[in-house]
């Protein structure tokens, strides 16, 4: 286990809110056939849950395949990843979680790309990276989501201008799935790129520690090995049935009673960090889209603070109250900032002199805890020891688990999303195609 690594759910301030020991046992027998169902049934597991193999099942000779043609590229300034949704929003949240927020020593960047619609981002970038030494990595699992073929076409033609089409199929790497319905595939055949391939029962959002994270995690110079350490650890906290031991499913719970018990409609996942701020996105998209489906689930958002508590905090405080909120509290801060003492003390700040910004911010995290609960919001408190690739690692398997189990407490399928697909046929009208 990584030296001082701590994980915990706080939810002691959530028996103000509703009689936590009696009503989770009323959900205990169903938990149970859950619990069976997503790590016995073959059926399942085969069509959806590939991801729950990956802490001990990745194929670690890909990492090495990757770490070669990182070393091929060596002074690569930028890697631009093409992708949206699953493709884009786990690989971001990895990046921001543990790169500094600045680039001081100069690694090789990684740029994102083709995860909305915006053709003056993209002409700015290749602007940018007329003077750059870069390559790209395409990612859809389908092979043919709208916002990344047309990135990736546009930056094609760039890459293939500046470096020529033979050394540009250096450059080009392909991730998306087995399939010859993928457009991606069958240009990564046919130019002869360097492909990696999605495992089929994989799906988007849970497809992090699959190539799909791990190629622009490790050209950003990232511990890989940790990360899965991490989330082997995470597999073994979380496979428990029992709750008091399995803070997934005992969170997963939590959410279901504060949602159907307490008609709360909307959660909102609370950071701290600027760091934190892609993971809470991510946490976004990871349970609205698995919860989201026969007019059920709770509407996922975010508030990252101290920044939000500025502008959306009154309406937590004290207008409808129809949320409940999730803190994500990292306590060990790398590169913290001491208050120093001044003289004049012009700002009657000296009060906090000798004190760091993390101790204060803990402060402030209590407060607004306590202030919140008094105005009827629910708060639970995810702790975790500091940003590494450790913890990234088992905050990613832990978040994962708790949103399957959350969405098949509602009897909905975590793992599908067929109402993303309604909005494209519309479009497709639109454009007669």
């Amino acid at each position: 286990m990584e030296k001082n690594f701590f994980f915990n759910l706080k939810i002691n301030q959530i028996n103000n809110f509703l009689d936590w020991k009696k009503e989770s046992q009323k959900i205990i027998p169903k938990l149970k056939k859950l619990h069976n169902k997503i790590h016995h049934n073959q059926a399942l597991k085969k069509k959806y849950l590939g991801w729950m193999d990956l802490p001990f099942q990745f194929n670690f000779q890909e990492i090495q395949k990757i770490k070669k043609i990182k070393k091929k590229l060596k002074e690569l300034d930028i890697l631009v990843v093409i992708g949206i949704g699953g493709s884009f929003l786990g690989t971001k949240a990895g990046i921001e979680f543990l790169k500094k927020p600045f680039n001081i020593k100069k690694q090789t960047e990684i740029i994102f790309a083709g995860y909305q619609m915006s053709g003056t981002y993209l002409n700015n970038l290749i602007q940018y990276l007329k003077q750059k030494n870069w390559a790209i990595n395409v990612i859809s699992k389908s092979g043919n989501t709208l916002e990344t073929s047309l990135s990736f076409r546009i930056l094609k033609n760039e890459i293939e201008y500046k470096y020529g089409k033979e050394q540009s199929k250096q450059r080009i790497f392909i991730t998306t799935s087995n399939d010859e319905k993928s457009s991606l595939f069958n240009i990564a055949n046919y130019e002869k790129y360097e492909k990696f391939i999605i495992p089929y029962n994989i799906g988007g959002r849970f497809s992090i520690l699959t190539s799909v994270g791990i190629l622009p995690f490790i050209f950003a110079g990232l511990k890989i090995e940790d990360i899965f350490k991490g989330a082997q650890k995470a597999f073994q906290d979380t496979i428990h049935e029992d709750i008091e031991k399995n803070f997934a499913y005992k969170y997963a719970i939590i959410r279901y009673l504060l949602h159907i018990k307490l008609q709360k409609k909307i959660e909102l996942f609370v950071d701290y960090e600027p760091q934190l701020f892609y993971f809470s996105e991510w946490l976004k998209q990871l349970f609205t889209e698995s919860e989201g489906k026969n007019n059920k689930g709770l509407f996922v958002g975010s508030l990252h603070n101290t920044t939000d508590l500025h502008s959306l905090g009154q309406f937590i405080q004290e207008g409808s109250k129809i949320m409940f909120e999730t803190v994500l509290n990292v306590h060990s801060i790398q590169d913290d900032c001491l208050i120093p003492q001044n003289e004049q003390n012009f700002d009657n700040m000296n009060y906090l002199a000798g004190k760091y910004f993390s101790e204060i911010n803990q402060k402030i995290i209590k407060s607004t805890q306590i202030a919140h609960v008094e105005g009827n919001v629910p708060n639970l408190e995810i702790n975790f020891s500091c940003l590494n690739e450790y913890n990234f690692g088992y905050l990613i398997f832990f978040f994962q688990k708790a949103c399957a189990i959350s969405a098949l407490l509602l009897d909905v399928n975590p793992f599908n999303q067929p109402g993303v697909e309604i909005y494209k046929k519309k479009m497709f009208i639109l454009f007669n195609a």
